[in-house]
């Protein structure tokens, strides 16, 4: 099971960007936001507030939160929200992949195959 806490308050005006996982289509924010949670490696979104022709608005998932702040940009049409990240510490050893929002520490590690790694933390 998966639990992520976004910010209550977004950051109108602002679009995260080179840290985009998948670019969807959604009727409203809050399906943008669900879709995040559906995806494993989502922790922040960008909701577009203009509607495209389908009448639906763009949503891109992100991998990233606003720790790479270099990358978050105004953007008048966007929403950014992120959630709270357990993996901006850099928890996983040995190049795993980090996952925020999984188990009772907010994060789970993906070992790299063949590694020989294991455990939570991959060491």
């Amino acid at each position: 099971c998966r639990s992520l806490l976004f910010a209550t308050f977004p950051k109108p005006g602002y679009r995260l960007e080179n840290h985009t996982v998948r670019t969807i289509d959604v009727v409203n924010e809050d399906l943008c936001m669900f879709q995040c949670y559906l995806e494993p490696n989502c922790i922040s979104y960008n909701f577009c507030e203009i509607k495209q022709l389908s009448g639906k608005h763009e949503c891109d998932l992100n991998n990233a939160t606003i720790e790479h702040d270099e990358d978050l940009v105004k953007n008048e049409s966007y929403i950014y929200r992120g959630a709270e990240n357990a993996c901006k510490k850099n928890p996983c050893k040995n190049n795993a992949t980090c996952q925020a929002g999984f188990t009772d520490r907010d994060y789970q590690c993906l070992c790299v195959d063949g590694s020989g790694f294991k455990g939570h933390d991959c060491d």
